[in-house]
């Protein structure tokens, strides 16, 4: 991104000690567009501290006003979005407060909030530069502080949402957060004040997924053929695509298969998804390498002292079960030599006499 992307841009004084938020007109202001253009780029393209986090509930306070910001954008009305960046900082300061009555301490600083376009739809960011002193507060309202140097980066907490638009419909692609004082993010940053939970990792979201979504086929179908083939369209699903995304997997599903209450079943995966133990994000990267490694082994018992296991996807071309004399015959085709000479009726009537 360039600094021609940004639209429009705000700056908040956060000041703990009055407990305060004072507004500092900055639109006109060509180092402070040029700070944010460069942290921006740094936060999503270098930083290894940088982390993708999700809405914790669908209600989120930040982002509805966020929403707003970017509708009203559209209407060249500049008071909608100084106000909604007034409600945004004051948030924060009431979560500072909150938080500096044990044993942390947030410092004094200021809230940069800006829209950005992207190819997709919004970037819409939120940057706390933190200062420690007198003279810091005065270069701040000078906006002096913002001049950017990538090896000597101000202290500073970022979010950045990065909003998609389809058919004028607003929703979270993915939210990065950074926070270049410590490794370990600030839990009052993204939870209290944002109201955020950290993304699982790419890896394990394709295992838990993997995981959960064929358990949930085998326990839920009742029809057990139609169970295995769900389970074959999944395992081919994670193999042929490099990202996840579950509104997409359901249309794939739903392609390929009927179900009586398609709504119930959604609910129930998204339900499914959303456990904090072992749920998975709507969205991520999928990790071919642990889909390689965690091969889907489904076993079946079609006799007493014998255990079928098959590896990944089951092929129906290879492996059925016919009647024949009223007896149910498991069919596998091979070609493998051992088992061929081991299993043939004639080997065995020769080793038995």
């Amino acid at each position: 991104m360039n600094n021609n992307d940004i639209i429009l841009k705000n700056y908040y004084d956060i000041d703990l000690n009055n407990q305060i938020v004072s507004f500092i007109s900055s639109e006109e202001n060509e180092v402070l567009t040029g700070y944010i253009t460069n942290t921006v780029n740094y936060v999503i393209d270098e930083s290894k501290n940088c982390q993708q986090y999700k809405l914790k509930r669908d209600t989120n306070e930040v982002f509805t006003i966020i929403k707003s910001s970017i509708e009203t954008m559209k209407t060249d009305n500049l008071d909608v979005f100084n106000r909604n960046c007034e409600l945004i900082a004051n948030m924060l300061l009431e979560s500072e407060i909150k938080i500096s009555k044990g044993a942390i301490k947030p410092v004094n600083g200021g809230l940069i909030q800006a829209i950005i376009k992207n190819d997709t739809g919004y970037y819409y960011v939120l940057i706390k530069n933190e200062f420690f002193s007198a003279v810091d507060r005065i270069s701040m309202e000078m906006i002096e502080a913002f001049l950017y140097d990538k090896k000597k980066k101000p202290p500073l907490k970022i979010c950045i949402f990065d909003i998609s638009e389809l058919n004028s419909i607003l929703d979270v692609n993915t939210i990065f957060i950074d926070d270049s004082i410590q490794k370990k993010h600030s839990v009052y940053w993204y939870d209290d004040f944002l109201g955020l939970k950290k993304c699982n990792s790419n890896e394990v979201n394709t295992n838990n997924a993997v995981e959960r979504i064929t358990l949930f086929w085998e326990n839920n179908i009742k029809d057990h053929h139609e169970a295995l083939t769900l389970r074959n369209d999944t395992i081919s699903y994670f193999r042929s695509n490099d990202y996840f995304d579950f509104n997409d997997f359901m249309d794939n599903i739903k392609s390929r298969h009927e179900f009586d209450d398609e709504n119930d079943i959604f609910e129930k995966l998204d339900k499914i998804s959303k456990n904090e133990r072992n749920g998975f994000d709507n969205r991520f990267e999928i990790s071919q390498e642990d889909i390689k490694k965690r091969i889907v082994t489904k076993k079946f018992h079609p006799a007493k002292t014998i255990t079928l296991s098959i590896e990944g996807i089951i092929d129906f071309n290879e492996i059925c079960v016919t009647e024949e004399n009223g007896m149910h015959i498991v069919k596998i085709r091979t070609e493998d030599e051992k088992t061929i000479k081991s299993l043939t009726k004639a080997s065995l009537a020769t080793s038995e006499n």
